[in-house]
């Protein structure tokens, strides 16, 4: 490299951070406020770059131990999704103060009320991917001994790139030591800067968000279990876009949070809602924490299976002779065989019509379940057989996850499919007797030829009136004719001739 260039670029290097006159730290503007704190704006001179700065309130420095807790307990749990803590110092007034990687983007909250429909599934993925990032962030603080204890909307950043971070750790609690300290025994760690006081009896978080046992300020007892019940109050907000617990004030939200009085979203209107995602909101919210997901890690791999169109289907075993489906039932989930064979069944009237044969990799009971029908067909088990059931509300969901067009059509083509399985069924049916001889005699009296005691007429003709007034195929009524007692077909000379007339007549009247 030249001598020249070297001195280009050496002319653009800042000066070393011992040269650098004046504050390192160039303050812009307030860009938000909590509690105890302000978050500001900064350019670092030295790195020639904009960062967050957190500084604690002039009015809070009764807090100042908290505050620096706070930014020790974030930077101790460095993860993608838990936003990085770059320096924790003090300022010219003496005050603390610790700046962190800015985040540009929006709050959960600010996507959760968007101007998309409530309905729209592409929005319900979106955020729900979300989730799953900012459970990936409370999987490693718990593994850590940290809970977060105010999980909300507004504490949650997603970049303009998709970054996802999980934000405001001040009320944090290290709800097991031996975890956190695990591998730092060589570190001159001040383990009292960490550890907060036992804050045994005040209610610490947001209350909307609280869990039954921070309801109660048994802040001894927390463990993962309270993070779990934040993000099933989280995915209650995403799908709902109103709080499952609300109320006048923050005391009437502890009572119906102590008492778990909340409607699931389906009891609340959300009719539209995937059974599967409140299933998971029911298990989170349980108010008895032993039935709660033990871990977060639990909670997010129901979140998982939801997006993967829960690719982990139940298994069902069946012997032979067991009947799966059953033509005439309301289709509540489809089947694809794993092992065995399967025999598929029209019901007629004069009993059951074998259609055919299924083997592994086949799928049944779909088109039920597309067109919000009845089963059209049985399918019975003929050795021992397993296949895999997919539920509706799991085919539901990837129907409406395709663009609109795309669900209409394939709704469409299921239920014309299932009305021509109806027609099948009424085409393989053996027409009754009697009714076919009933018209036969009727037409040929009316438009053939009387000999004795026997009626001759065309037989195209007759057989063109049968199939339309039975809406049989035209073979379908020649079979039915030629095996009536006392009724002759002549196809050279198309003909029919029915005899023993006035017996027919007495039998029919």
């Amino acid at each position: 490299m030249s001598d020249d260039r070297r001195h280009t670029i050496a002319e653009h290097i800042s000066s070393p951070p011992s040269e650098i006159t004046g504050p390192r730290w160039i303050r812009e503007r307030e860009i938000a406020r909590g509690g105890m704190g302000r978050i500001e704006l900064v350019f670092d001179r030295t790195l020639q770059r904009r960062l967050a700065m957190k500084c604690i309130l002039p009015n809070q420095t009764d807090n100042i131990g908290d505050f620096i807790r706070e930014a020790r307990i974030t930077g101790r749990i460095d993860h993608p999704h838990i936003v990085p803590v770059h320096e924790l110092s003090r300022d010219e007034n003496d005050l603390p103060f610790f700046t962190m990687k800015l985040v540009k983007g929006k709050t959960l909250h600010d996507l959760m009320y968007d101007n998309r429909p409530l309905e729209d599934h592409a929005r319900l993925l979106d955020l729900v991917e979300v989730l799953i990032k900012v459970c990936d962030a409370l999987d490693y603080a718990h593994s850590c001994g940290v809970i977060h204890r105010d999980l909300k909307p507004e504490n949650v950043m997603v970049g303009d790139f998709g970054e996802v971070y999980l934000m405001d750790w001040g009320v944090a609690r290290i709800f097991d030591p031996e975890r956190f300290f695990t591998g730092q025994a060589d570190l001159p760690l001040d383990e009292q800067g960490f550890l907060e006081d036992t804050d045994e009896g005040y209610c610490i978080g947001t209350p909307e968000y609280m869990s039954p046992e921070q309801a109660e300020a048994l802040n001894s007892t927390l463990d993962e279990r309270t993070d779990v019940w934040a993000l099933g109050v989280l995915l209650y907000e995403t799908i709902c876009r109103r709080l499952p617990f609300a109320a006048k004030d923050a005391y009437d939200v502890f009572d119906k949070v102590i008492a778990g009085q909340y409607q699931l979203p389906s009891e609340a209107g959300h009719t539209w809602v995937p059974g599967r995602l409140e299933s998971i909101i029911r298990r989170a919210l349980q108010t008895d924490r032993e039935q709660r997901y033990r871990t977060v890690r639990a909670f997010k791999r129901d979140l998982q299976r939801f997006l993967r169109g829960n690719s982990e289907f139940p298994i069902a075993r069946y012997n032979a002779g067991d009947v799966i489906v059953k033509f005439g039932d309301v289709g509540q989930e489809a089947f694809v065989i794993a092992s065995g064979k399967c025999s598929v069944w029209a019901e007629t009237d004069t009993g059951p019509v074998l259609l055919g044969y299924m083997h592994p990799g086949d799928v049944f009971g779909e088109a039920a379940v597309f067109a919000e029908g009845t089963r059209a067909a049985t399918v019975k088990a003929d050795e021992e057989t397993t296949c895999y059931r997919v539920s509706k509300d799991v085919i539901d969901a990837e129907i409406e996850s395709q663009k609109p067009w795309i669900a209409a059509f394939i709704r469409t083509l299921a239920e014309r499919f299932r009305q021509n399985s109806e027609r099948l069924t009424k085409l393989l049916a053996p027409p009754d007797p009697l009714a076919i001889l009933g018209d036969a005699f009727m037409y040929a009296n009316a438009f053939g030829t009387r000999s004795d005691d026997s009626l001759t007429a065309s037989l195209s003709a007759v057989v063109k009136h049968l199939s339309e007034r039975n809406n049989l195929p035209e073979d379908r009524v020649k079979i039915a004719l030629n095996q009536l007692p006392d009724v002759t077909l002549d196809l050279e000379h198309d003909a029919v001739e029915i005899r023993n007339v006035s017996k027919l007549r007495s039998m029919l009247a």
